[in-house]
Parts: structure tokens; sequence; C-alpha cells
């Protein structure tokens, strides 16, 4: 199956560490990487997400990522840790670069995002940028940009710096890139944007009674995702992606697969047919404690 106009890309942090409330099988062994990667790249799939904070990730792309197996490959730096930056935090930064590069055996990559995009809003943040922007100029990398938690943090730094690229989660409970409008922003100033969470890690696949007591809050999204697939004859997977897959403005579709059948279920569902009678914003959720994974606590 080849995809269709709709780009999927595939998120990695899977392949280096163990990730996702709803992943029961822990790493995929290298054998499974490289099926993978075989099968992404047959597919259509040209774009690999990665990490320095995602394991032993970035050193599998640098070992199955070859000239016959050639991706686009973006990764993000190191958290600076401080509420301002200073020599020592540029240091760091400069040497998890160095580091990244090395472990993917690479000495250009496409895409370069600061990690935690608040640092680049702290005092000394434009240090940051400045180093960004030299790696572009030196064209070790094409794009710089962010990775950002929420609208309001995106709209903040893309208001104070030139970014090429933004990564933001988007996905049936979290509409907030949508509905803030900053999407349409972003796309009227040429920026390139990936989205990640389609699946919510997972949990807008399952079902809630196996998850953890706080997602109940949520119970009511739930019904509503079971009932409208049921009559749309739809997979969640197919539902989650052609909620995404109908909205111009994106360009990626991050997903995280674990081996060769979730993948194809990947294809599969993003290649379905399109529903455009269903009201996607009926499964909308605000509860910013359930659609942000970073403040999940689980006792």
């Amino acid at each position: 199956m080849i995809l269709s106009n709709v780009k999927l890309a595939l998120g990695t942090v899977q392949w280096g560490m163990p990730y996702g409330i709803t992943n029961t099988d822990g790493q995929p062994d290298l054998i499974s990487v490289e099926k993978i990667m075989d099968r992404a790249f047959t597919s259509g799939i040209d774009l690999l997400d990665t990490a320095s904070a995602y394991g032993i990730s970035e050193e599998l792309l640098g070992r199955y990522v070859t000239e016959e197996r050639s991706f686009r490959i973006v990764t993000k730096t190191v958290g600076l840790g401080n509420e301002r930056i200073g020599d020592k935090e540029i240091e760091r930064l400069k040497k998890g670069i160095d580091q990244s590069f090395m472990r993917l055996r690479r000495n250009k990559i496409y895409g370069i995002l600061v990690h935690d995009a608040m640092e680049l809003l702290l005092p000394g943040g434009e240090r940051v940028f400045s180093e960004l922007e030299a790696l572009k100029q030196s064209n070790c990398v094409a794009k710089i940009g962010i990775s950002a938690y929420s609208p309001d943090v995106v709209l903040k730094v893309t208001q104070k710096y030139p970014i090429d690229l933004v990564q933001v989660p988007l996905n049936l409970l979290d509409q907030r890139v949508v509905t803030s409008g900053i999407l349409q922003k972003l796309k009227n100033e040429g920026v390139e944007i990936h989205v990640r969470s389609a699946f919510l890690q997972g949990t807008l696949l399952a079902d809630i009674k196996t998850l953890p007591a706080k997602f109940n809050s949520i119970h009511k999204q739930f019904s509503l995702i079971e009932d409208v697939t049921k009559r749309a004859g739809l997979s969640k997977m197919a539902l989650a992606l052609s909620f995404i897959k109908r909205i111009p403005e994106v360009d990626r579709i991050l997903v995280g697969v674990l081996n060769e059948r979730q993948l194809e279920e990947c294809l599969a569902a993003v290649n379905s047919d399109q529903i455009d009678e269903i009201d996607f914003r009926q499964f909308e959720s605000h509860d910013l404690s359930i659609i942000d994974p970073s403040r999940w606590k689980f006792a």
C-alpha cells in the first residue's frame, strides 16, 4: 500500500525507550525496527522524528538509515534545565547537538527542533536560536524550529523568532491548535507543520475500561468515538487519522509503531475513505490534565 497525498511520518521514541501508557510490549528488537523501516520506505514514508532524549533512538537511525534506505531526519535539542540561558547552557546545547549528529552518523539532517520551546522565551533564549540559525546557515540542517505543547507557546515563540518547522499535538480530544487559529497563522507564514499525539499515546485506540481511572472524566468522548466508529464502519485509528488528514495546514502526521503490523494498520487507516459528515468537534476536550500528557500523574 502506497500513501495517499496525506503524509505520514514515523516517530521513533518507542524504538529507543519504553514509552506510552498503553504500550505493554516495551521496545521493539533491532530486527523489528529494521523491518518497520523497510516497509515504511517502500510505502512512501520519508521522514523520521527522533530526539536526543529518546534513549537509543538516534543510534538506531544512524545504523539503519542508509543511502539505499534514505529518510529525512528531524531531531531535537537536549533540555537545558535552567531558568536562564548562559554560557553553561549553550555549551550543553552545542555538545548535545554534536552528539546527535555523531549518533545519527550524519553531517546534515532535515531539521532540528528546540525540544522545550519555552527555552526560547527564557532570558538568553535568543542565544539558543542563534546556535540553530548557525547550523542552518552552514547547511547542516534545512529547517529549524520548535516542539511545543500549547498554542500559546507557539504564538509567543513565532512572534519572536523566524521558525521554519513546528511540531504540535493534535488529536480528536486535543483540538487547540485548530480552534485557536494558530495552524492557519503558521501556514500563512510558510511554516511547516508536523503534528504528534494523533492517538494520545494509544489511549484513543483503547477501551476506556483498561485506562487509569482519571480517564473516566472523558467517558462521554470515548462513548461518542465508539458510537461513530460503529455507525461509520471505521476503526478508531481511521477515525483519529481522518480528523487530522482533513486539516489542510498539516504537513506531516507523526505516528509511533512497534512492529510491521501496527504500521500496516496505520497505512490502511490513513488511506481509508474520509467521512466528511462527521462532526469532529463533538470529541473535543478542554481538560488539560487529560489532553496534555506532560501533566499525566498516576498514583
